[in-house]
């Protein structure tokens, strides 16, 4: 009886929890098995795209009233400066070192009048250069 009364009381709170602080966006999450919500408080989570969760009924409510679900939107590709960085992960200390290197080459680069590098450019230069 204790659990089923506890039952009650969580689902009630969880509602009133839910009226209380209104969706401000929700979008699908890839693959359109979950709905991700954020609402109004700062609270994220995701939720089941099954209208027999009661938390999609009450987004399905939501956009009744005339709010939309927007598409998942893929996050745009990695840069290629990201892509080296996850590939050849370095220390605080070798990342100023690298950055000082990367400033003065251009520099110099300059001075002699030609066009600057870009990181990317350094690091391939540096990995040809290094065992």
């Amino acid at each position: 009886m204790k659990r089923f009364i506890f039952t009650i009381i969580f689902i009630l709170w969880a509602a009133t929890a839910w009226a209380a602080h209104p969706v401000t966006s929700a979008q699908y999450n890839e693959g359109g098995g979950t709905i991700h919500v954020v609402m109004d408080d700062g609270r994220v989570f995701d939720v089941p795209d099954k209208m027999s969760n009661s938390h999609r009924q009450m987004l399905a409510e939501w956009e009744a009233e005339g709010n939309t679900i927007t598409a998942y939107v893929a996050p745009p590709p990695p840069t290629t400066d990201e892509r080296i960085d996850a590939a050849f992960p370095i220390s605080d200390r070798e990342r100023v070192i690298f950055e000082a290197l990367f400033e003065l080459s251009n520099r110099l680069i300059a001075l002699e009048g030609g066009l600057p590098i870009t990181r990317a450019q350094l690091r391939t230069w540096l990995k040809a250069k290094l065992p």
